[in-house]
């Protein structure tokens, strides 16, 4: 079989913003967001979890879309991210209605609503102190709703990590006596917050822009032209945005610029049928200046000039430096030092995909001392705010130096500052949760010893209080193939299989048909275990005809719906697939895990939660 990837140009992801005049913004809380990593086993070894952790080949594809990101084409078992972190239903499903703050910001961070100084903001804040963005659209163009995302604390973009607040803004007409006469207004007014905020705004799944900077008192007017293809600025922060915006196009404009890059097993035989030779060989008689040609490495063969070209050129004399540093009077040293913090950011994202790929040279001598040299003139911040590209670059660089040192992560994150040392431990602990098993409590405790920052401590303690063995099941209702309310509740007293899956994922296609397919067959006719598969589709009018498919789940299981982003999905965080919850006769967990069993291991771990180990099968896994 032919395994391959592609680095190459992958549209960003986003989160939208909206909001009207007469609606209360969220207050700042105590509680962040994140983003995406993945550990390599050797980081797991001064926590005794090497035998314990599988490697499922997780593609979660959620949290901060990277500049450089890696499409992977392979066999491996993966996990599938829904893309719905910044739809309207990641509001808790008992709001009013999608406008209203409060409910917003408790969906989104657990006890936000009682938040101390909560009642300071019970009434809309107005400019002033506070900071106000305007966005304009050509009427013609103006969607209905644009869609807000702002992260007081960030992690990653994800919800068992740091999901952040989003808000839907729906526009008003725009006139003459504004200036915006056929355009449409979309407005937000901020409370008064003291230290720098992100926040992104998209058009359903395409952003306008995305983790920009918003400092206390920002006042600015953004037109984005769509017909002409450029954004305008207005007001005292203008010239910041203005930057912001440029230092995002030099970005894209260098990936733009870069060769499409494949790693394959069989080059030839990609290239064997006759439509694409065809368009390889087309690609060859462009101009090599305005097209690139394609690059295949093969993973057998260390790229070592594709490393060499890396590591000869430091990081600092990237032009965005240059640039930045020429900007003059119009901006003070704080946004300098923050638009650096981006281009850093950038740089990191652009690289580290394609650095990653020789990690094993990287080990070797003849690379280990140019790669140390190069990481080192890379800064690692030490202040309170770290712009959340640039922490999602950081991640991914220190994972990549631990492996090449031969280190624990405790080990190589001991020389980051503690701001920066409790976000790696934080998103790595907090990604990793539901993959590790074996040394998770250990792990836990030993995070946490590592941890001041409260906001962090709170993330892990509320995913770990939810998700530990014994901890007690909480369901609520979810949604029959009649439409119907179903309780979990009712199956109190027996053995609990819940699966979780969503339409067009061919992991949850892959896992039923190798796992739960054969286990649940081989359990159909005990009567004190129940198989109960859980869809997680938008709009559950989409999910009945998968649902008996015989595709992603047994006809015979229980079917159920929750919209994503409400109701169990919410409380235990779940918006990667496949994953599942063991649930034991007493309504306790007996195991919330990502990890893809085989038939066999998860006959056995049912069998042990029922007390009956004795009448295990050993099944074949194919």
């Amino acid at each position: 079989m032919c395994t391959f990837l592609l680095l190459g140009v992958v549209p960003k992801s986003s989160s939208q913003v909206a909001w009207s005049p007469e609606a209360d913004f969220p207050k700042k809380s105590d509680l962040p967001r994140g983003g995406d990593s993945r550990p390599d086993i050797s980081q797991l070894k001064d926590y005794g979890l090497v035998d314990s952790y599988l490697d499922s080949g997780a593609g979660e594809g959620e949290g901060l879309p990277q500049t450089a990101p890696v499409t992977v084409f392979s066999d491996q078992m993966e996990y599938h991210a829904g893309d719905h972190e910044s739809d309207l239903k990641s509001f808790d499903s008992s709001q009013n209605h999608p406008l209203a703050p409060e409910r917003a910001e408790e969906a989104a961070y657990p006890g936000a609503a009682n938040h101390p100084g909560r009642e300071e903001y019970s009434t809309p804040a107005l400019p002033g102190d506070s900071s106000v963005v305007f966005i304009e659209l050509p009427s013609d163009h103006a969607p209905d709703t644009l869609w807000l995302s702002y992260w007081p604390e960030f992690l990653k973009e994800q919800r068992a990590l740091t999901p952040g607040i989003t808000l839907p803004l729906t526009p008003t007409q725009g006139n003459f006596f504004e200036g915006n006469a056929g355009f449409k207004r979309y407005s937000v007014v901020f409370p008064a917050f003291s230290s720098p905020i992100s926040f992104s705004l998209r058009n359903k799944r395409n952003y306008l822009f995305r983790y920009w900077t918003l400092n206390p008192g920002t006042q600015i007017r953004i037109r984005v032209d769509l017909e002409k293809g450029r954004m305008l600025f207005m007001g005292p922060s203008a010239p910041f945005f203005q930057a912001q915006y440029a230092l995002t196009r030099m970005a894209e404009e260098q990936q733009f610029q870069a060769h499409p890059l494949m790693v394959t097993t069989d080059p030839d035989r990609i290239l064997s049928d006759s439509l694409t030779d065809s368009l390889y060989q087309t690609s060859l008689a462009l101009p090599n200046a305005v097209f690139p040609p394609m690059q295949f490495l093969l993973p057998s063969s260390p790229p070592d000039d594709l490393l060499d070209s890396l590591l000869r050129q430091s990081p600092s004399s990237d032009p965005a430096f240059k640039w930045i540093a020429g900007l003059g009077n119009d901006l003070s040293s704080v946004e300098k030092y923050q638009l650096e913090q981006k281009a850093w950011g950038e740089i990191l994202l652009r690289t580290l995909p394609k650095m990653n790929l020789g990690r094993e040279s990287l080990s070797q001598s003849e690379y280990r001392e140019k790669f140390e040299s190069w990481i080192s003139a890379i800064p690692l911040p030490d202040s309170q705010w770290i712009d959340p590209v640039l922490l999602t670059g950081l991640n991914e660089l220190i994972l990549l130096r631990t492996q090449v040192r031969d280190q624990s992560l405790l080990e190589g994150t001991a020389d980051l500052s503690s701001v920066l040392r409790e976000r790696i431990l934080g998103i790595y602990l907090l990604d990793n949760y539901k993959r590790l098993e074996r040394g998770r409590d250990s792990l836990v405790r030993r995070v946490r010893e590592n941890i001041e920052s409260p906001w962090i401590a709170d993330l892990i303690g509320d995913l770990d209080s939810k998700n530990a063995k014994g901890s007690p099941f909480y369901s609520g209702e979810l949604l029959g193939l009649e439409g119907e309310p179903v309780s979990l509740e009712a199956f109190r007293g027996k053995s609990l299989v819940l699966t979780f899956w969503i339409s067009g994922c061919k992991f949850c296609m892959k896992y039923y048909q190798r796992t739960l397919k054969p286990v649940f067959e081989h359990f159909r006719h005990r009567s004190d275990v129940q198989f109960i598969a859980i869809n997680a589709d938008r709009s559950p009018n989409s999910w009945k005809e998968n649902a008996l498919s015989d595709t992603y789940s047994h006809p015979d299981m229980l079917q159920l719906h929750e919209d994503s982003g409400q109701g169990i999905l919410s409380y235990y965080k779940i918006s990667a697939f496949p994953q599942k919850i063991l649930l034991g006769p007493e309504f306790t967990i007996e195991q919330s895990t990502q990890t893809q069993y085989s038939p066999a291991e998860l006959i056995r771990k049912i069998e042990e939660m029922t007390g009956n180990s004795a009448n295990q099968l050993e099944t074949n896994p194919k």
